[in-house]
């Protein structure tokens, strides 16, 4: 029933195409990280409804809490995302996602391993409240804790407590005992194969460039930490990345909680010469 809810009718539903796992396509990323060692952390991410160019590619805004590296990377995610092949629509939907095995494998949502306790945040749900350019900003506040306790990754949701990924799931040198890095930004993917002359038309974020600013780009504001002794903290920008500056553009206002802007178009057939594979 869950499954069927994401879809608006049983028809919908029943022409959907085969899911196609987003492993096999191209990820690009505007993002910053803070980095040592922590107990999870929050921000606001400001939700957008951007162009999706095709239903087997996805747009997001979100947060990571990440630990280990190579094929021991493990990760808790949450945000907003766009992704019509998955949930039947082009409107933005609460998720979040897992892996213990560096993308070699995961699980969105509630298809496995997070174990619901409150049924008031409906995961997977459509956003109806998004931004608009030049308009009201929207945003949410997910917030990752690590339970000193039983060393499950709590998810919080305004002041509630909707579930846990157990800390069963997790390696020593993954999450099971701490994280090592907290990312925040934007991710799309492209589904076309190589060697493909242009890239990918979806948008990141609000599908503006971070240059244009408040009302127009996307942004994540307000980041903060947990250190392992459960204070709170600033969410310091150690460092950012994009992995192509010619589709996608990152600017950050301020090193030290404040914000940032993300985001852009992809490929605009106005701009030749950009986003080329």
């Amino acid at each position: 029933m869950e499954t069927l809810e994401r879809f608006q009718t049983l028809e919908d539903f029943l022409s959907k195409p085969v899911q196609v796992p987003p492993s096999l396509y191209g990820h690009d990323y505007s993002e910053v990280y803070n980095t040592g060692s922590n107990r999870g952390g929050d921000a606001w991410l400001s939700v957008w409804r951007p162009s999706v160019f095709s239903g087997q590619e996805f747009s997001n805004g979100q947060m990571w809490v990440i630990g280990g590296s190579g094929p021991t990377l493990e990760s808790v995610e949450a945000g907003w995302i766009i992704y019509p092949q998955r949930y039947g629509d082009d409107y933005p939907r609460f998720f979040i996602f897992f892996t213990n095995d560096a993308y070699a494998t995961g699980c969105y949502d509630l298809d496995c391993g997070f174990i619901q306790t409150n049924g008031s945040l409906p995961i997977g749900g459509r956003i109806d409240y998004y931004s608009t350019v030049g308009g009201p900003q929207r945003y949410i506040k997910p917030l990752w804790f690590k339970d000193g306790t039983t060393g499950s990754w709590w998810l919080q949701w305004g002041s509630s407590w909707i579930g846990y990924y157990p800390r069963s799931l997790f390696d020593t040198s993954g999450l099971a005992n701490e994280a090592g890095i907290l990312s925040y930004g934007g991710e799309v993917v492209d589904s076309k194969p190589w060697p493909y002359y242009f890239t990918t038309q979806t948008d990141m974020g609000s599908g503006r460039y971070a240059a244009e600013g408040w009302t127009s780009a996307a942004w994540i504001a307000h980041m903060r930490y947990i250190d392992t002794s459960n204070y709170v903290h600033a969410g310091d920008i150690d460092d950012f990345a994009v992995t192509r500056s010619d589709c996608w553009s990152i600017k950050i206002y301020s090193l030290v909680d404040d914000y940032f802007y993300y985001g852009g178009p992809g490929f605009t057939f106005g701009q030749y010469g950009s986003c080329m594979p």
